[in-house]
């Protein structure tokens, strides 16, 4: 599939590069990568995703370009979608195929509704890697904005390098990334590090919302809409936070539901290796890897609501599913 990929590529001359809402340093750094070798081809492009960047990846090499409305009257030859396993997740403004041309997804989620024309799915630890496999397919010339862009997407899916998901392939791009003159401190600083005031104040607050079920195996956040406000934070600034439910001692599953903007609760699943919470979440219509996996509860439901959900469904999980394969730690 990567050579049907890389036909279209070489045929088109306007491409729209998107990705999922709510970007994370995947969807960004392969979108902005992506974007940067089809212009060395003398493609032209546009960047677009309706969501802001968020502060964290706002250091990647381009991200001021990404638009946030389509202008009016644009048609491409194609569009080529990132990091997304279903069409419902590019957002109720998604233009209607006389304005995409040619839909291309990459995606290396396991959980995926079909969409598009053309579909290049991967194990890859993030889409990165198969944007930097496209590139090298194509022929194209990876500058070292590009590296960037592509180490960030790699370093953001591995967890820093930390997961399962880190493959010697992986390192050996990141190796190959490194040459190019990517330094992966200031990535790893503006990914993990840096953090504002207000992301600090915030996490403090959500760390006093834990709780714990089934004898300490599950562990679960709650982020109150208002706790946001009252700091002057952001959403984006949550991501992550996760991840300290899931350093418990003991805990095989952690979970953060969370009050959005537009008035849905989401929540986010990882597992440690017992639970594959991608069919958890696929219960309620979303989705992703096997441990790590989000869906969204629809506007009406309210935060107490969609976390006893959670937690039973994780519960139920725990006691009827059997080990993840092996090498099947903690992707993200």
């Amino acid at each position: 599939m990567i050579e049907r990929v890389a036909l279209e590529l070489r045929a088109g001359n306007r491409f729209l590069v998107t990705a999922h809402l709510s970007p994370d340093g995947d969807a960004l750094g392969s979108m902005l990568a992506l974007g940067r070798i089809l212009e060395s081809l003398g493609k032209e492009v546009l960047l677009y995703n309706p969501d802001p960047v968020p502060r964290r990846y706002r250091f990647l090499p381009g991200s001021d370009r990404i638009a946030r409305v389509l202008p009016a009257g644009e048609r491409f030859d194609a569009t080529i979608v990132v990091d997304c396993g279903d069409a419902k997740l590019l957002g109720p403004s998604w233009p209607g195929r006389e304005v995409t041309g040619t839909v291309i997804v990459l995606d290396h989620h396991r959980t995926h509704v079909a969409f598009g024309d053309v579909v290049y799915r991967s194990d890859a630890c993030a889409v990165g890697e198969m944007v930097f496999r496209i590139a090298e397919r194509l022929g194209a010339a990876l500058d070292r904005e590009a590296a960037e862009c592509i180490y960030a997407s790699m370093t953001t899916d591995t967890g820093g390098f930390r997961y399962s998901s880190t493959t010697p392939d992986a390192l050996r791009i990141a190796a190959n990334l490194i040459e190019r003159g990517v330094e992966p401190w200031k990535v790893s600083w503006h990914l993990f590090e840096n953090w504002p005031m207000a992301r600090l104040k915030l996490l403090l607050e959500v760390l006093g919302t834990l709780e714990v079920h089934a004898s300490g195996r599950v562990a679960v956040l709650q982020v109150p809409r208002r706790i946001i406000d009252a700091h002057g934070a952001s959403s984006d600034m949550i991501e992550g936070f996760i991840n300290y439910a899931r350093m418990l001692e003991g805990v095989d599953v952690s979970a953060l539901v969370s009050e959005a903007e537009d008035g849905t609760v989401r929540a986010s699943l990882r597992s440690v290796g017992r639970v594959a919470v991608d069919r958890v979440a696929a219960e309620y219509g979303g989705g992703g890897h096997l441990a790590a996996a989000g869906c969204t509860f629809p506007r009406g439901t309210t935060l107490a609501e969609a976390t006893r959900r959670v937690v039973e469904a994780l519960v139920a999980a725990l006691d009827g599913s059997p080990e993840l394969p092996s090498g099947h730690w903690s992707r993200r």
